[in-house]
């Protein structure tokens, strides 16, 4: 397994869409973010297990969980979650953005 780091990008997005579903049901929030970063945990164990997206850069990697999009990259010592995104957002914009981080 290899370490995951989150950047502090994909922190901000987690905190944000956290945020966002705790205006209606802040036990929901605490349930779906807790499981948003476990989701983004498990890239560790089969990290190519993502879409890969050399449309992009050769080794960035998007994983779908619900709406939501973890854009994260394989590191020759670890897995770096880069962004959190919703599905309905901009995807190739932001993974342009990312590449570049």
């Amino acid at each position: 397994m290899k370490p995951v780091i989150i950047s502090q990008a994909a922190n901000e997005d987690h905190r944000d869409i956290t945020d966002y579903i705790a205006k209606d049901n802040q036990g929901a929030a605490l349930r779906f973010g807790d499981e948003l970063f476990a989701a983004g945990r498990a890239r560790g164990w089969l990290p190519s297990a993502g879409n890969r997206r050399t449309d992009v850069t050769e080794n960035l990697y998007t994983f779908p969980y619900g709406q939501h999009v973890i854009i994260y990259s394989i590191e020759p010592d670890h897995v770096l979650i880069r962004r959190i995104v919703h599905g309905a957002r901009r995807i190739d914009r932001i993974l342009a953005e990312a590449a570049k981080r």
